[in-house]
């Protein structure tokens, strides 16, 4: 299975969720499939400013992907971001979890058209 985007949430106790975006091909970006809705209606987006954060706003989760105007030194390097508690923190990974996985299903067939 060919890398596509590799991004890991973790759930932190006071209401935070941290995030890592080890791996993002640059067609993730350039694909023309962002913004991308989940089944669940969490998206996955551009982030406005370069960083990767998280956003839990209205009961809706939206997740931003690092671009290449990120400052970043590292593509490891873990950003965090609030949501409202602890509960909405836990459901927002696993709403990333869900939204990246369905994200990288349907860029699979455009990843291997373009090899």
């Amino acid at each position: 299975m060919m890398a596509i985007i590799d991004l890991r949430p973790s759930a932190m106790p006071d209401g935070r969720v941290a995030l890592r975006t080890v791996f993002q091909a640059p067609a993730v970006l350039s694909s023309g499939m962002l913004p991308f809705m989940a089944s669940d209606g969490t998206i996955v987006t551009a982030s406005p400013h370069g960083y990767p954060f998280v956003s839990a706003t209205g009961g809706r989760i939206t997740v931003f992907l690092r671009t290449g105007e990120c400052p970043l030194r590292s593509w490891n390097q873990e950003t965090v971001s609030h949501v409202p508690n602890a509960e909405s923190a836990r459901q927002a990974v696993a709403a990333i979890h869900k939204a990246v996985h369905e994200l990288r299903s349907a860029l699979q067939p455009r990843m291997r058209r373009s090899v």
